[in-house]
């Protein structure tokens, strides 16, 4: 028998809970929900916890911008001739909200497939988007 044996030695999952929050890091990232939408953060290696004050400002942000987006979305899929749109959040990555107070806020539909439309807001701004697969 080989002198070394080969264990497979369990992991922990790094996670930080703040009030109801848990956030987990996984092989892409934190991950958390406030239970209604999923959160990212990919480019942090640390957790940072000032951005769960910032959340509330995030939705006020997506409410006052609800119609702006929704003109941005259209421009990606109007022509795709769809029988329903039942677009919604899908995930925010937050991971230069602390930092730049920027989030992007990534949307799908059942309808689009695999295809998605992600809006890039800085300030309460929409600064950027993007659509792809």
């Amino acid at each position: 028998m080989w002198p070394f044996q080969n264990r497979e030695s369990k992991k922990r999952t790094p996670c930080v809970s703040i009030g109801d929050i848990v956030a987990t890091w996984g092989q892409d990232g934190w991950s958390f929900s406030d239970g209604t939408i999923d959160f990212t953060m990919y480019e942090n290696d640390i957790f940072d916890t000032s951005i769960l004050h910032k959340l509330p400002d995030l939705r006020t942000w997506i409410s006052n911008l609800q119609t702006e987006i929704d003109a941005i979305i259209n421009e990606h899929v109007a022509d795709w001739g769809l029988e329903r749109d039942d677009r919604e959040i899908v995930a925010i990555d937050v991971s230069r909200l602390a930092t730049e107070n920027q989030v992007d806020v990534a949307y799908g539909c059942e309808q689009w497939a695999d295809y998605g439309v992600n809006i890039v807001i800085t300030n309460g701004r929409i600064t950027e988007s993007y659509g792809g697969d």
